[in-house]
């Protein structure tokens, strides 16, 4: 759960503030693992599931099902 979290808000800070925030593809891959495997759709925690591109690389997708717009 840290990992997921720590991750995401990682991404929620710098990215408002126009930073370019690449996460590294090990804490994603374990992030987006994380996230599916508990469903977080727990309202309040993560927004609603959005659809990445086709060609979405994986931290995008991964951002995506957690409701950030990348």
């Amino acid at each position: 759960m840290l990992t997921c979290d720590i991750t995401t808000h990682s991404w929620d800070i710098g990215h408002p503030l126009g930073q370019s925030v690449r996460l590294p593809a090990a804490l994603v891959a374990a992030a987006h693992e994380w996230a599916r495997a508990h469903a977080v759709r727990v309202p309040g925690f993560f927004g609603p599931e959005l659809t990445p591109a086709p060609d979405a690389d994986a931290q995008t997708r991964m951002l995506a099902f957690l409701g950030r717009a990348a």
